[in-house]
């Protein structure tokens, strides 16, 4: 330790004090043996205290502009912004499920984080209230959804088509990050921290009734007459079928029956999912406003990541994202519905999988591994148990 200090180079200036030599000392005159570490230390943590002052690492130093500071989420928006907004979320998402930091795609849309902080303040509300449970918070913001401006039929664009559309991108990023928690690698297929966000709050049900009041105020005459209606119209219908997705995990009797109302019922509104997508992928949208998306959220918020510029994906990408992946979603649950004994299981699993699992993207493939293996560890929440069906292919042999 001594010769490294001897070759550390001592600079002194009228505003720094340099303390190399004391440093190193105090680290001699430590005794040799076992370092105490307090419970409370985290390394990490401690080496991010590095990063202070350092421009690529220091999120502190990022240079502000006034219009991302001062941006103002009630402002009223004309329809065309709103539909822009919308579409570039759709590309943030995907952005997302491609690698990036929410902090850099889906959060840093200013209308994401108003919403996620008023949840949270709901939930914060609702316990200090003696609220039993985080779900009669959430019930009480769903309540209170007309007072946020949110499904009321009042005001315009903003209310009534902007939030109910954030809401439900908010609880779509929710699942796809619980679904990447629970069997994909962190990092590596998608990035899951979300600066201490709970996405997924609300109930399908209550997001996909915002999203119905959305589209009822989309198709009153005067509206829809608009030239950016229908871009709205078809990106509300869009997260409506999103937010269906999680209803995948929930259907029962997928294998080794004849398929039921519940799988055609989540095939078609993948297939109409897909057909919107498609349609959606050759539009061209107003610029969104100033400001809506930013920087802002990597200073204003709790940020783990290194500063990073917001991330503007390619439109025609991120819908034929959208599209791939619910045609993908559609494929297995149709492919694992003709299925009939447990050799077909087999022989699908050993040849027919691995070729589809290969072109799926992160959603998707996320999704077939809990699909086919539910909580319980039957097999699309069949009467067949993976020890059954191992026993089942013992058995053949």
């Amino acid at each position: 330790m001594a010769l490294l200090a001897s070759s550390v180079p001592h600079t002194h200036t009228d505003t720094h004090t340099d303390i190399t030599r004391t440093f190193f000392a105090a680290v001699d005159a430590m005794p040799r043996g076992r370092i105490a570490v307090s419970p409370h230390f985290n390394m990490l943590d401690g080496a991010r205290a590095l990063e202070v002052g350092n421009p690529r690492l220091d999120t502190g130093l990022m240079p502000v502009r006034a219009v991302d500071v001062a941006f103002d989420v009630k402002k009223e928006l004309d329809l065309a912004q709103v539909a822009a907004v919308m579409n570039r979320l759709v590309v943030s998402y995907t952005d997302w499920l491609g690698g990036s930091p929410l902090s850099v795609t889906v959060l840093s849309c200013r209308y994401v984080v108003d919403y996620l902080e008023k949840m949270d303040t709901e939930v914060i509300a609702g316990c200090s209230n003696g609220s039993s449970a985080e779900s009669n918070a959430c019930d009480g913001a769903n309540d209170k959804s007309t007072s946020n401006g949110q499904t009321d039929g009042a005001g315009g664009p903003v209310a009534n088509v902007l939030r109910p559309f954030v809401a439900a991108l908010c609880f779509v990023v929710g699942f796809t990050r619980d679904v990447a928690l629970s069997v994909l690698y962190d990092e590596e297929d998608v990035t899951t921290r979300a600066m201490d966000f709970t996405f997924s709050r609300e109930r399908p049900a209550a997001v996909a009734e915002q999203l119905d009041a959305a589209a009822a105020w989309l198709d009153v005459p005067d509206r829809s007459k608009h030239a950016s209606a229908a871009a709205a119209r078809d990106l509300v219908r869009l997260a409506r079928r999103l937010v269906a997705l999680s209803a995948v995990l929930e259907v029962r009797g997928g294998i080794f029956a004849a398929p039921g109302a519940a799988i055609e019922s989540i095939c078609s509104v993948m297939a109409d999912a897909e057909k919107i997508a498609v349609r959606l992928q050759p539009l061209e949208h107003a610029p969104v406003p100033d400001g809506s998306f930013s920087h802002f959220v990597q200073l204003y918020c709790n940020n783990r990541h290194i500063p990073g510029k917001v991330v503007e994906g390619n439109q025609d990408g991120a819908y034929g994202e959208v599209a791939r992946t619910v045609a993908s979603v559609r494929s297995f649950v149709e492919a694992l519905s003709r299925v009939r004994t447990s050799r077909h299981l087999h022989t699908y699993l050993e040849y027919t999988a691995p070729q589809m699992a290969s072109r799926f993207g992160v959603v998707a493939r996320g999704l077939f591994q809990l699909y086919l293996v539910r909580d319980d560890r039957s097999l699309a929440a069949s009467a067949e148990t993976v020890s059954s069906f191992a026993e089942a292919l013992a058995d053949a042999r």
